[in-house]
């Protein structure tokens, strides 16, 4: 009886053991992907193709398909489709606010994703890259536009 026992006693441990190995391997795999977004979100030019889960479809009167890039510097730019724009961002781990929009100002024919797009800009408060996926997230943590890696 005793034998049954520490055999069983043995068994629990083991088990209790290599579950724990899981998950902490578990959480160092989920902090390198966090460390890596971060990484990654500086390393690519990001094309936009949702805005608010709609997919962005561009006609012929939208010249160019928005785009931005992220630099090392907290610098942000690139194209609303007709404007060009720049701003600065503040990133603390997922974390990310983008301030202070600026753009030019051409009259173009469609101005209704551009508008969309810098609303959405503004309304940032964290991200998430998911291969290569850049999803925007709001304060509520829901996704408000994905951008795929170009």
């Amino acid at each position: 009886m005793k034998k049954i026992t520490l055999i069983m006693a043995f068994s629990i441990i083991a088990v209790s053991c290599s579950s724990k190995k899981e998950n902490v391997a578990q959480q160092k795999q989920e902090q390198t992907e966090t460390e890596l977004s971060s990484k990654d979100l500086t390393s690519s030019v990001w094309i936009l193709k949702e805005l608010q889960g709609q997919a962005v479809e561009l006609d012929k009167n939208f010249p160019a398909i928005p785009k931005l890039s992220f630099t090392k510097e907290n610098n942000l730019t690139g194209n609303l489709g007709c404007n060009n724009f720049n701003s600065n961002y503040l990133m603390d781990n997922n974390a990310l606010t983008i301030q202070q929009i600026a753009s030019t100002q051409m009259a173009c024919p469609n101005l209704e994703i551009e508008q969309n797009f810098v609303e959405i800009l503004a309304k940032t408060k964290s991200f998430k890259i998911e291969k290569d996926i850049l999803l925007l997230e709001d304060q509520n943590q829901e996704i408000i536009a994905k951008l795929k890696a170009e």
